[in-house]
């Protein structure tokens, strides 16, 4: 008589949730990647952050210097799309996870300014019945000397 192994369905359901958190989506000419665990990935770059940019930070002025990074954290409330209006000024770091609730490390590369955009579009927009709640729409402007 053969054995059947069953792996049962709660593994499948567990293995396709662990895979969605570190869900990539494309905007402009990069990657976001939304609630992902805190630590660094194999080979990730050696970035020092230099400052938290949260809610509060909303319509400021952030001043870096060139090769010095932000840790964007936006919350886990909204799901956030990223777009640093100029990237050679300013992008996301690759190869970095982040804590959750942070959207990623942006790392300034040369002299300039640029707006960082975040839109977040609540959760329960994706709940059955859906929500009605209005999207966010937070901007930094980062001036990089």
């Amino acid at each position: 008589m053969k054995r059947r192994m069953f792996v049962p369905v709660s593994l499948f359901l567990l293995a396709a949730l662990m895979a969605a958190c570190g869900e990539q989506r494309a905007y402009g000419g990069g990657m976001v990647r939304t609630a992902t665990p805190a630590s660094n990935s194999a080979g990730a770059e050696d970035t020092a952050i230099e400052r938290t940019v949260t809610l509060a930070d909303d319509g400021q002025t952030i001043t870096l210097h060139v090769d010095e990074s932000l840790l964007l954290k936006l919350g886990e409330d909204y799901d956030w799309t990223v777009m640093p209006a100029d990237q050679t000024v300013l992008s996301r770091a690759v190869n970095i996870m982040v804590i959750r609730g942070a959207q990623g490390v942006y790392k300034a590369h040369k002299v300039g300014s640029t707006l960082l955009t975040a839109v977040g579009d609540p959760v329960c927009c994706t709940a059955q019945p859906a929500c009605s709640a209005p999207s966010f729409e937070f901007h930094v402007e980062v001036i990089v000397e």
